[in-house]
């Protein structure tokens, strides 16, 4: 009986040792590794701090505005997402317009005035303004890019900035430039057509510079 007085003794009196001296009962390794690794993860909490993540501030947004909704009224009114432009208030002999052709972010509306001349109007879908208006006929460009356009004015060929390249030899009355083509980066092929059939000229362009 003393034994057992002395088994059931003994952890108490170890207790108020412990606690008298502030003694803490140290981890199993197993356990103390364990909770190190745990501390060391990173948590999964929503708030938590992400290095180098790309916010709205620090976001630079580099993509063309999508072109909105066009269309064409006749006789000559061009419609842009609700609002409609009268291009016979930008030239009077507009009496038929056609298209409008995409070109990257401006649209071309081909204005009808006569027989053998158009009006190009060329309109910015991002600033929603018309930049240009060509008087002439048979433009054309490369890819999206309006500004590398070319069109012809009766015997004269000019650029997208108004400077002239060439002037085509043509018979007064029967022969006119019927069609503009890019022959590779530097020659233009100009098609003319008379009584007596086609014929063909090909221009530098590096004339234009």
């Amino acid at each position: 009986m003393k034994h057992r007085a002395l088994c059931l003794l003994l952890p108490a009196v170890l207790m108020v040792w412990m606690a008298a001296c502030d003694v803490k009962p140290s981890l199993p390794p197993d356990t103390e590794s364990d909770r190190t690794t745990t501390e060391s993860q990173p948590t999964d909490e929503p708030n938590a701090a992400i290095e180098n993540e790309p916010t709205a501030e620090n976001q630079t947004i580099n993509e063309p505005q999508p072109i909105a909704a066009y269309a064409i009224e006749p006789p000559a009114v061009f419609v842009y997402d609700g609002t409609r432009y009268d291009m016979r208030e930008r030239n009077a002999s507009v009496n038929a317009i056609f298209g409008p052709t995409v070109a990257g972010k401006h649209l071309v509306i081909e204005g009808h005035v006569g027989p053998y001349n158009s009006v190009y109007s060329v309109f910015n879908t991002e600033t929603r303004t018309f930049e240009k208006d060509l008087s002439g006929t048979n433009l054309i460009w490369r890819g999206e890019d309006i500004e590398s356009a070319v069109y012809s004015f009766w015997q004269g060929i000019y650029t997208y900035g108004g400077n002239k390249i060439a002037d085509v030899n043509l018979e007064p009355i029967t022969e006119f430039i019927d069609e503009l083509a890019f022959v590779g980066e530097d020659e233009l092929l100009v098609t003319v057509s008379g009584k007596d059939g086609d014929r063909t000229q090909t221009i530098p362009l590096a004339k234009a510079e």
